[in-house]
């Protein structure tokens, strides 16, 4: 991520470098990384794509709210199925992780103002 900041390549970074490594999901040339680090973070067994129940495990962890699924992790799990996982081959890989993370038609500063 500093590598990716550090635009001018001087070894150090600036206050708005420093700004962009804090905040990636801000500028154009980080937006990449949050999407590398959030599929290595829910990744769990490392093969590089992220399987329904990965993706159900970086946000509920069963019996957590009782002994049955609760309502909203059912509806996780079809929005993995229906929309996260848009080739259907059971798996979220990168690119689907980018549309997921930064959907090519979210501007993230106009919702951060609102």
């Amino acid at each position: 991520r500093w590598i990716l900041a550090d635009v001018d390549k001087d070894g150090e970074l600036t206050q708005e470098e420093f700004r962009c490594f804090l905040h990636p999901e801000d500028k154009d040339h980080m937006r990449d990384i949050v999407v590398t680090e959030t599929l290595e973070d829910i990744d769990k067994d490392g093969d590089g794509r992220i399987n329904v129940d990965e993706y159900i495990g970086d946000m509920y962890r069963e019996g957590e709210e009782g002994s049955e699924e609760p309502d909203w992790v059912i509806t996780e799990r079809e929005q993995f199925t229906k929309f996260r996982d848009r080739n259907q081959d059971g798996f979220m890989d990168l690119d689907e992780v980018r549309a997921w993370i930064i959907p090519p038609d979210y501007d993230h500063s106009e919702a951060e103002a609102k």
